[in-house]
């Protein structure tokens, strides 16, 4: 599945669409509730597929969380479908971005918070997370 090309999306594009249907996926409205002037968004957990897609108040596609490690809710996606880069460890990741001369953020690497690297991609951000077991998640932003 090409999950980068999905990024800025319509929630009623075609695409999108066949997606939700093929999964059976409600979509679920999160308002601001607290009335913090928090954007409004709409979230579509595909807990068998392992991703989450999460929607801005104007309806457009904007993060895919993909779920390389099960979850209690989710099922691990299949690493070998996923267009990006896969790795390891985070200082494969890192070794990858300075041989690529890729712009690239790193966590602090402070106890208890989770590692991760962010690359900057030609039409998104991908951020990857790892825990004490390896790559756990692989976020795909919008760069808004």
């Amino acid at each position: 599945m090409n999950l980068i090309p999905l990024i800025g999306l319509s929630l009623n594009d075609p695409q999108i669409v066949e997606l939700l249907e093929q999964y059976e996926v409600d979509v679920v409205y999160d308002f601001d509730r607290l009335f913090e002037n928090q954007p409004d968004k709409y979230w579509a957990h595909l807990y068998s597929r392992g991703l989450l897609l999460r929607f801005n108040a104007q309806q457009c596609l904007d993060t895919i969380f993909v779920y390389i490690r099960p979850t209690n809710e989710y099922a691990a996606y299949p690493v070998e479908e996923l267009e990006v880069e896969v790795f390891a460890s985070l200082d494969a990741a890192r070794e990858f971005a300075k041989s690529k001369n890729s712009d690239f953020t790193v966590s602090s690497g402070k106890e208890g918070v989770p590692e991760w690297i962010r690359f900057s991609h030609p039409t998104c951000h991908v951020h990857y997370q790892f825990s004490p077991k390896g790559l756990s998640l692989v976020t795909i932003m919008s760069f808004e």
